[in-house]
């Protein structure tokens, strides 16, 4: 019995001795928690159905000895998910969290359809965390705005369908118009798209804004870290044989690729990587048709995100605002901006027509995030009539009251000199039927191009702010380019509207060169 009690007493002193040997901060002990929001706020509107960018809340335990958390949870169904400490939960029991630590709570959410009649249908979608410590609850509140969309998930639209403005429309995972069918927008229809979807056109899109109800293609990235930002989504193709596509009034941005005219050269790959099928590179011949007519419009922000892989990335000639090939395109009266390659190319057969457009690339303004990536010897206006294989085309163009200027990355001086390429052989030539009153950064053409009326190496935005201004390309009154354009447009090329400048004022008098009227 003697031995038995001392056995006893052998334990409770190795027991005290563990106990006492204990960190203070290890031991449990009475205490509430903090927080690092009290009301964590969905600072932008959430898309129904989109699941939200993560936010998180930190958990402070200021008291020196460790607390047990009995419960974290949101209601069972919630909208909002909990990652704890790397585990998706949304109900954790028994949390020892130590004296003067803290833990770290990531949320995400995904907002069910509100179903409110009418308006913008925005809704406060409210609810809370709950913290259960010592018996005693606290709770973060959860708010996020949410906003009713129309959702286009892997989509082949309807013919003859239309696509209504009085909610915002979602693509993910792209949206195809099939062959013979048209898409119409409304005018002032905003058009997110989830990462890696695009807009693909066999038959025809017309998305016709106007100067107050532009139509907006952007990425469903909100906040504002996502304001001007490459490669989020893919971009509009018209695909072969895609025909009559009209978009005015319209803003594109933060795409991989802008507009892309007969253009979508993918190759097919057998399992071992072996090329078993190469694209036509020349289907649709310059048919006769105008593929688009592009006017009263903005593109800007476009180029590859290496953050963010493309599954057109890989197409020839990515970060260009405008391409077409093998294709009829008029644009006017528009600006194609802060693009990593390009703001335009014009490849091989076809009819290309720009009017009073502002070609623009710097990657030097605070706002422009080409800074780093716009390539080296990248210039804003390529014309190449040449396949480079066996096949080419004759190209007619018409440039006229047009500014192609800009920089690219390079910091030598003689590699900045040209924005535009013009490229031909004696097989396939480039027949210039008109190229005149422009504003042209160049050094190659500057002989070919001296005549009518042009302006070269002579910046249209020397005495301008607009490198201060987020791509304000309007022009200052003492310009080389106000009063210098031609001015019989509405006259010789038949198009009824171009005499309206990209802020919706009527020229008179003499025209100024560019997009924008000097009032």
């Amino acid at each position: 019995m003697k031995s038995f009690v001392k056995y006893i007493l052998l334990l409770s002193i190795i027991a005290a001795a563990f106990s006492s040997c204990k960190k203070k901060d290890e031991k449990l002990g009475g205490g509430t928690l903090n927080f690092s929001h009290d009301t964590l706020f969905f600072d932008t509107t959430v898309f129904t159905e989109i699941k939200t960018i993560t936010r998180r809340v930190t958990v402070y335990n200021y008291n020196s000895n460790a607390v047990e958390i009995e419960e974290i949870s949101v209601p069972e169904g919630s909208d909002f998910k909990l990652i704890i400490n790397g585990r998706r939960t949304n109900n954790l029991k028994n949390h020892v969290l130590r004296g003067n630590d803290k833990l770290l709570i990531l949320l995400e959410a995904t907002l069910e359809k509100n179903n409110i009649a009418g308006g913008d249908s925005i809704l406060l979608v409210e609810e809370k965390i709950k913290f259960i410590t010592n018996g005693a609850e606290q709770n973060v509140v959860l708010v996020a705005p949410s906003l009713d969309v129309y959702f286009h998930k892997d989509e082949v639209t309807g013919c003859d369908e239309v696509w209504r403005n009085d909610l915002p429309h979602v693509i993910y995972n792209s949206v195809l118009v099939p062959t013979g069918c048209k898409l119409t927008i409304e005018e002032g229809s905003a058009i997110f798209n989830h990462g890696r979807s695009g807009i693909f056109v066999e038959g025809n899109i017309e998305a016709i804004g106007t100067p107050e109800k532009r139509i907006i293609f952007t990425d469903d990235r909100l906040e504002t870290d996502y304001n001007d930002i490459f490669g989020i989504w893919e971009g509009i193709f018209l695909l072969p044989n895609s025909t009559n596509n009209k978009l005015k009034w319209i803003v594109l941005e933060n795409a991989v690729n802008g507009i892309r005219v007969n253009y979508f050269n993918r190759y097919k790959y057998d399992d071992d990587g072996n090329v078993i099928e190469e694209p036509d590179f020349f289907v649709n011949m310059s048919g006769g048709s105008l593929e688009l007519e592009l006017s009263h419009s903005i593109i800007k922000s476009i180029g590859s995100n290496s953050n963010a892989p493309s599954f057109t990335g890989g197409l020839s000639y990515s970060g260009i605002g405008l391409i077409g090939r093998n294709c009829d395109i008029t644009v006017h009266n528009s600006l194609i901006t802060n693009c990593t390659v390009g703001s335009a190319m014009f490849l091989l057969n076809g009819e290309y027509k720009a009017y009073n457009n502002t070609f623009a690339n710097y990657p030097v303004n605070g706002y422009n995030r080409s800074k780093d990536v716009r390539s080296f010897y990248a210039s804003s206006i390529l014309l190449n009539s040449d396949g480079s294989i066996d096949q080419g085309g004759n190209m007619e163009l018409q440039f006229i009251n047009n500014i192609v200027y800009g920089e690219n990355n390079d910091p030598e001086e003689e590699n900045n000199l040209d924005e535009i390429i013009l490229s031909m052989t004696d097989e396939f030539k480039i027949e210039i039927t008109g190229f005149i009153n422009n504003i042209i950064k160049t050094e190659e053409l500057k002989d070919a191009l001296s005549g009518g009326e042009n302006i070269l190496n002579d910046s249209p935005f020397e005495n301008s702010q607009f490198m201060d201004d987020h791509y304000n390309y309007n022009l200052e009154a003492t310009s080389n380019a106000v009063d210098a354009g031609y001015s019989d447009l509405s006259v010789n090329t038949g198009i009824t509207d171009i005499d309206i400048d990209l802020n919706g004022n009527v020229r008179t008098g003499d025209w100024d060169i560019g997009a924008f009227e000097v009032e």
